[in-house]
Parts: structure tokens; C-alpha cells; sequence
């Protein structure tokens, strides 16, 4: 009897020795283990000094992002507070590289008046029925073979819904078409015998009235605001849309020298202010989310190759524009976004703003925006090979952890940064950008101390875990990071001796790894 009372014992007491070896305590780090970036609309605005060096130490970079919104009042002294205590800390400024900004009212009727022929344009197909003089104000138009579902009987036209001489919203606007370099107001637009009928003025924004042939090409505006764009259709500016935004968007051609010179005093205005970067949203190989006046999706024209668009001329449109601003502000930096992974090698590959080939001025950085929000193991591939290149080629870039909705979860989070960690080294000029929602501080994953990393990889195969398809694993100093890429699969990991699991704070040496997850271990 007292043999198995002290049998007893002991084991209770190995059992409480285990339970406090397996609950230890967890060490983090003052400051985030990788430089972060963040935006004005999320952090949270300093009203002490103890605060600013909380914000100085958190982040590398904040993006005033779609306007200031009253958070900086004072820029410049914000700025120059903020590199008082992190001497390497940047503040930019929010610009759409491409497009009539979101939310803007103001802009659509300045580019109407300053440099109309830079708008964007699309040729649909459809043609004159007969040829028009230079004082004509009827004329035909021939509809598509092919219509949308539900398109009026007028599509693609519309009729100008204000008596102004420019647009003043979505609701207010100039609907108009352009041959060759005319651009021709439409006052009304009536389906008649097989025709489009209009009634329209010559010359309209300064443009020459101009004699105009049966085969002159009919190029009608793009705006921004397809359908096909899900949550994006948000962010539109078509004509009559039911999104919440006001202004009229249009899409721009970004070689147009009137559209440079705009966009050059927007930047020379935020630089006055103290901005150290101006970030250029939709800066890259791809147009995105370009539309018709009905909302549907379509492909630019190349008014100077007189073909539709491809990646490749974009690309070559989209440096253009980068040296004009470079030689307007040799001093300056500009960030582009959005680099995406699947575009970024080749002729049209986006890792040539970051070189600057062929003949270019190079970005002064890049960011990866929805950074890992990937489904399948091939898409997170290409995420890795290119955060591996930037740290490779030493560019400066941000990787944008950004989802909409529930995807926002901190499932993605930890998924986002761990697909990070897989490449990044400390020397690396990189910046991990999460969405972290109003007034949140980043998740406490962030400061979990991993140190250096211990493996450094020139491939992402050589992350992989031979055990485990679709699971790849990167040794740090004191830590672990191992990510599973499979969208449907869960994976049951063997690990090497005893990790602590920092959320826990238990020991473990398996874990369970959810399709398209990521796990942070330390060593004990």
C-alpha cells in the first residue's frame, strides 16, 4: 500500500514538472521582428510622445491611403517627429497611377478640360454608316454583331445626362465618343431601323471638328467599375452605377504627356506637404477593373498601334510615365503598385520597373498587394520565387498582406507573414504590410521571436518537406516556420524534438495543419 501511494506520487509530481516545463513563458520581442508597413486609416493616431515612439518602432512605413482624412494635419512635422526616434521610417502618399482617383469628384472634369484625348478608350464593334462631314451633328452608327445580356438598344452609347460643358458625377456627365483626334459630344441617342441615331456636338473640349470616313474607328471611353471585379464594383465610376463613390472614373493613358504632367503636379503637392513617397496605385503590366459605360468589362485600345492593348505595350507606357516622373523629381521616390507575382518575369513582367530594363528609370520600390491571398500550392509558389527575388536583387518593396471581408481573418494573417518569412532575410529592404482593420495594432505574431533566420533558400523547392507534399518549412535560430499549400488537405507534421507553440504555450513535437494554414513554433 504505501509502495503505490509513493508510486503515485512520483508520478504526480513528474506530471506537474512536465506541465511547467510545457508552459513557459513566452518571450517577445519591443519591437516587430520584420519592418512593417501600415496605413493612416489603421494605425492609431499618437497624442503622446510615448505613443509617436510606439509608432516609430512598430512600423517602417504608413501610407496615407485614399487621402489624409484629417490624420496629418501637419505632415512635415509628423514625418520629421516620426525619423527623430526611426531615422529609416517613410510616410507616403496615396496616388492612383492610372485612373481618376476613388471617391474624387473634381478630377474627371479636369481631365475633360486639360488633356481630353488622354483619357483611355476602347473600340467596340461597331462603325459608321456612311461617312460625316466636319459640320454634321446627325449622324449612324451600326451596333455590335454581339450584345451583352440586357443591353439597351442603344449600347454601347449613352446620352449626356447635364447641360454643363463637363462632368460633374456618375449621374452628371458628358457621354461622348472620339474619332481619330475629335472627340464628339452625344446630347441624344435613339435606336432607329437597325441604327444607333445621334444627335451630337463637334469639337467638344477643344478638339478639331474633322471630316470622318465609313471606316473610321469608333472609340468610346473606359471607366472604372466592372462588374466582373466583385467587391471592387464598390470603387466604380460608370455612368448611372449604384456604387457609393460620386465621381465619375475614368481610365487614363498613362503616355499621354497632358496625363504626366497631371499626375507630376499631384506629386509635386504631396511632396510640398513632406510626403517622402509618392505610391502610384495601379502602376503595373495589367489594367484592372475597365469598363463601359454599362459596367462591362473590356480591352483598352492602343490609339498609337491601332490594335487592342496588350500587357507588353502597357508595360513600355507605364515606364514612360515612371522617367518623366523621375526627371521632374530625379530626388524623389516612388513606390508602384500592384506587382503581381504571375506577371513578373517576362517581356511584360513587372520585375522590369524594378530594374528599369530596357533603358528605363528604376521604381524606387514595389508592393505585392493581397500579398499570399492565394488558393492553390502553384499561385503561393509564385509568391515565393518573387519575395525571393526582391531579396535576391535587394529591391525595396512592401508585401501587402490585404484581403476584403471574412478573408481578412487572422487565419490569412499568419498564413500572409509566415509566406514572408519563407524568403526574407534582415539585410532585406522588405516590409510586410498587413490589414489589420481601423484602429488595430498588428497581431502579437508579429513580435514573436524567431531571430535569424538559420536556412537560406535560392528556390522555393527547397522549402519544401519531403514527408508532406504541399508543406514547406523554414528553420530560424529560434523558431520554426511551416506553411501548408494544399487547398483542400490537411497535414499531420512529425516535428524534430519539442517546439513550443506560442499561442498555447504548450510544448509539441506533431501538429495539425489546416489546408492553407501556417504555423510559428519556438524552441523551448
Amino acid at each position: 500500500m504505501r509502495a503505490t501511494t509513493s508510486s503515485l506520487g512520483i508520478t504526480a509530481i513528474f506530471f506537474l514538472v512536465s506541465m511547467a516545463a510545457d508552459a513557459q513563458q513566452l518571450q517577445r520581442l519591443e519591437r516587430p521582428l520584420v519592418p512593417l508597413m501600415t496605413l493612416t486609416g489603421q494605425m492609431f493616431v499618437p497624442q503622446s510622445d510615448e505613443q509617436l515612439r510606439q509608432l516609430a518602432n512598430t512600423y517602417r512605413l504608413v501610407n496615407a491611403h485614399g487621402g489624409l482624412a484629417g490624420e496629418l494635419t501637419e505632415p512635415a512635422e509628423f514625418g520629421r517627429r516620426l525619423r527623430a526616434v526611426n531615422p529609416d521610417f517613410l510616410l507616403s502618399h496615396y496616388l492612383n497611377g492610372s485612373y481618376v482617383g476613388q471617391g474624387q469628384t473634381q478630377e474627371a472634369p479636369e481631365v475633360e478640360r486639360l488633356f481630353p484625348l488622354g483619357i483611355a478608350v476602347w473600340r467596340p464593334d461597331c462603325r459608321l454608316k456612311s461617312g460625316v462631314s466636319a459640320e454634321q451633328t446627325s449622324l449612324e452608327i451600326l451596333p455590335p454583331s454581339q450584345l451583352p445580356s440586357a443591353a439597351p438598344p442603344i449600347y454601347p452609347l449613352k446620352a449626356s445626362t447635364t447641360s454643363e460643358q463637363y462632368s460633374r458625377t456618375k449621374n452628371q456627365y458628358v457621354a461622348w465618343l472620339r474619332m481619330n483626334q475629335e472627340i464628339l459630344r452625344i446630347d441624344r441617342a435613339e435606336a432607329v431601323d437597325g441604327a444607333i441615331r445621334l444627335t451630337v456636338r463637334r469639337g467638344t473640349w477643344n478638339t478639331t471638328a474633322a471630316q470622318h470616313g465609313p471606316d473610321s474607328a469608333v472609340l468610346l471611353p473606359i471607366y472604372i467599375g466592372s462588374v466582373r471585379q466583385g467587391a471592387d464594383v464598390s470603387l466604380g465610376g460608370v455612368p448611372d452605377s449604384k456604387s457609393g463613390l460620386v465621381g465619375l472614373r475614368y481610365a487614363l493613358q498613362v503616355q499621354d504627356p497632358g496625363f504626366q504632367q497631371w499626375l507630376g503636379d499631384k506629386c509635386e503637392r504631396i511632396f510640398r506637404m513632406g510626403f517622402d513617397v509618392a505610391w502610384l496605385d495601379v502602376t503595373s503590366s495589367s489594367w484592372y477593373n475597365n469598363a463601359d459605360a454599362y459596367g462591362n468589362a473590356i480591352t483598352p485600345w492602343d490609339i498609337a498601334k491601332a490594335r487592342p492593348l496588350d500587357n507588353a505595350a502597357y508595360l513600355e507606357y507605364q515606364q514612360q510615365k515612371i522617367d518623366y516622373l523621375f526627371k521632374r523629381f530625379p530626388d524623389r521616390r516612388f513606390f508602384v503598385n500592384n506587382v503581381k507575382p504571375w506577371m513578373y518575369t517576362g517581356a511584360a513582367g513587372e520585375r522590369r520597373m524594378m530594374t528599369g530594363e530596357p533603358g528605363h528609370h528604376p521604381v524606387s520600390g514595389g508592393s505585392i498587394e493581397n500579398y499570399a491571398n492565394v488558393r492553390d500550392e502553384s499561385a503561393w509558389r509564385e509568391t515565393v520565387e518573387t519575395t525571393l527575388d526582391f531579396v535576391k536583387s535587394g529591391f525595396t518593396g512592401v508585401a501587402w498582406s490585404k484581403a476584403q471581408g471574412q478573408q481578412n481573418s487572422p487565419r490569412y494573417r499568419l498564413f500572409a507573414y509566415a509566406t514572408f518569412l519563407m524568403a526574407w532575410q534582415p539585410e532585406a529592404k522588405l516590409m510586410f504590410g498587413g490589414g489589420w482593420g481601423p484602429g488595430r495594432r498588428p497581431d502579437e505574431f508579429h513580435c514573436w521571436d524567431l531571430a535569424a533566420p538559420s536556412e537560406h533558400f535560392a528556390k522555393v523547392d527547397d522549402a519544401q518537406r519531403p514527408d508532406a507534399p504541399g508543406v514547406y518549412q523554414r528553420k530560424f535560430r529560434k523558431g520554426l516556420v511551416l506553411v501548408n499549400t494544399r487547398n483542400r488537405n490537411a497535414a499531420s507534421i512529425r516535428l524534430e524534438g519539442r517546439w513550443l507553440a506560442p499561442e498555447t504555450q504548450t510544448a509539441v513535437d506533431t501538429i495539425e495543419l489546416p489546408a492553407m494554414s501556417a504555423k510559428l513554433l519556438l524552441k523551448q
